[in-house]
């Protein structure tokens, strides 16, 4: 579910951009104009709106106001949201489509950008080149529609491509770094430039890759792929029809957050079970509900908003609530997965949790009463 933050600092956003390749000794430039993909003014304001409710950004439909909403649909645009919070002396976040986003009760005094570039082209017979925006299954869909495997595991994730690059997503034992060959990021504290990068230049690890790291946005990204036999094929499509009626069942289709915590990187005994849902479960996270929120009856590492006055202070109270669970039974603490928009200053106080988790789970909100 995929979505993504990059925070932080932005330096100055130049005048011009040009494309450049990543290298070991350093980069070097490719073409002194900007290609198709940035071509044009060397900064646009992109379509903006203000005082936006969280709640229309987060699959969990809940969240604290948001100060602007931009979404640039040209690289030239991405330079013009990051501009506009500098400007202002904001901060700059990414956001993919929310499904795996928590959004921070109160204001969230940010620019919040959400993709628009949302292309899916064919480079040759075997490479899929999709931009930042598009929703990850849609790619899926493009890749068999065409005779192409190595997507298909990932069939019915939500989210977008530049989420999904940035998060690693993950189904079993696949990862997207698999079949990512090569890429264009912009890098945000260089003048906008945008660079092309090869598969090593993300440090991809599970949940993790460079584009986590608030300097740079994914501009496109293309996934090697392999062509299909007609048998092939037919698997490959059986496949997908498999994961995408096991998931219609399993998970709920709104009003959640994805997965809340990792799965654990490695298992405390041999044999263990390493699903963080598989620790929630029998520590009796599934027993949690607010007055309108819950976590999921049939996958315990998952929110599901019930009710429509639903908060997000209820969510927090939750979130907290299930790693306790975890860490009081097993001594486990668990890692987030969930991606936190915005923050408050109770949820900076020291929560007595291990270290990692007291900036997702920090302070003593609790939203009342649970049921």
């Amino acid at each position: 579910g995929l979505l993504v933050l990059w925070l932080g600092w932005l330096g100055w956003l130049g005048q011009c951009a040009l494309l450049v390749r990543a290298g070991e000794g350093g980069v070097e430039v490719l073409h002194p104009q900007p290609p198709d993909a940035v071509r044009g003014e060397p900064h646009r304001s992109p379509p903006l709106r203000y005082n936006v409710s969280g709640a229309t950004v987060s699959w969990l439909r809940v969240g604290g106001e948001i100060a602007i909403v931009a979404r640039p649909r040209t690289a030239s645009e991405w330079r013009g949201a990051a501009m506009l919070a500098r400007d202002n002396g904001m901060e700059f976040l990414v956001l993919g489509e929310g499904s795996n986003t928590l959004v921070a009760p109160g204001r969230v005094d940010a620019v919040v950008a959400v993709s628009g570039m949302r292309s899916i082209t064919a480079i040759g017979d075997t490479v899929i080149r999709a931009q930042g925006g598009a929703r990850m299954d849609d790619v899926v869909r493009f890749a068999v529609g065409r005779g192409l495997g190595g997507l298909e595991e990932f069939s019915g994730i939500p989210g977008t491509v530049g989420g999904a690059v940035a998060m690693n997503i993950h189904y079993r034992t696949r990862l997207l770094a698999d079949v990512v060959c090569g890429a264009h990021v912009m890098d945000l504290a260089r003048s906008g430039v945008v660079i092309a990068v090869p598969p090593a230049w993300f440090r991809f690890e599970y949940d993790y890759s460079l584009l986590l790291e608030r300097r740079f946005v994914l501009i496109d990204v293309d996934l090697c792929l392999r062509a299909l036999s007609r048998e092939s094929l037919r698997t490959a499509r059986r496949e997908r029809s498999t994961i995408l009626l096991r998931r219609a069942t399993r998970y709920p289709p709104f009003g959640t957050t994805g997965c809340v915590f990792q799965n654990l990187p490695g298992c405390p005994q041999p044999s263990a079970n390493c699903s963080a849902a598989y620790y929630l479960d029998q520590a009796g996270a599934k027993e949690l509900a607010t007055a309108n929120m819950q976590v999921h009856s049939t996958h315990a590492n998952m929110l599901l908003t019930t009710g429509d006055a639903a908060t997000a202070e209820e969510a927090v109270w939750l979130v907290r609530r299930m790693h306790e669970l975890v860490y009081a039974k097993f001594g486990i603490a668990l890692q987030p997965e969930v991606r936190w928009l915005g923050t408050t200053p109770s949820m900076l106080e020291t929560s007595g949790l291990h270290q990692a988790t007291e900036r997702f789970w920090g302070g003593d909100m609790v939203p009342g009463t649970p049921r």
